[in-house]
């Protein structure tokens, strides 16, 4: 539950302000072993962070290109 919490702050954070859910996340991770008996480095915070970035990127890029959305044109 903490986690949905977590990344529904990061969305609108990242909507509203412009900034990256990272920003949000990383703490959001680091801060589980309070909550968890599980402890996560700094490291696994910021790769974590950095692969939904990637797999939301992905998606993105993949839907606007079967909506037609993308200019594959080099050409001015």
């Amino acid at each position: 539950m903490f986690t949905h919490i977590g990344g529904l702050l990061a969305g609108i954070i990242g909507s509203l302000a412009g900034l990256g859910g990272g920003i949000v996340i990383v703490p959001l991770l680091l801060g589980l072993d309070s909550l968890l008996p599980i402890s996560i480095s700094q490291q696994v915070a910021v790769g974590t962070s950095m692969i939904a970035i990637v797999v939301i990127s992905l998606s993105s890029s993949i839907a606007y290109w079967k909506h037609q959305l993308l200019q594959y044109s080099t050409r001015t």
